[in-house]
């Protein structure tokens, strides 16, 4: 088995088709484990957060995600996340 470890992607969406690319789907023979700090500072952190939610939706046993510190309420106040949420999907 061959693990693909992903990390600090922070919304770089780019990155992550790379290595999806590359790499393929996950798979009995290929896991992978994305190493948190998947938002913030890039435009596409929501996108990459539904990419990799649904990998791990449709590959439970093959994707495991980890939380960083880029995935709290204070950091992610900081450093735009919530702000890219409020702006593609407003705010209350």
């Amino acid at each position: 088995t061959r693990l693909v470890v992903v990390g600090d992607l922070h919304g770089q969406i780019e990155d992550l088709l790379l290595i999806l690319r590359k790499h393929g789907l996950p798979s009995h023979d290929k896991w992978f484990i994305f190493n948190g700090d998947l938002v913030d500072r890039g435009t596409n952190a929501c996108e990459i957060c539904v990419i990799i939610f649904s990998l791990k939706l449709l590959f439970p046993s093959y994707v495991f995600i980890n939380r960083g510190n880029h995935e709290t309420m204070s950091i992610s106040q900081v450093y735009g996340f919530r702000e890219e949420i409020g702006y593609k999907y407003g705010t209350k």
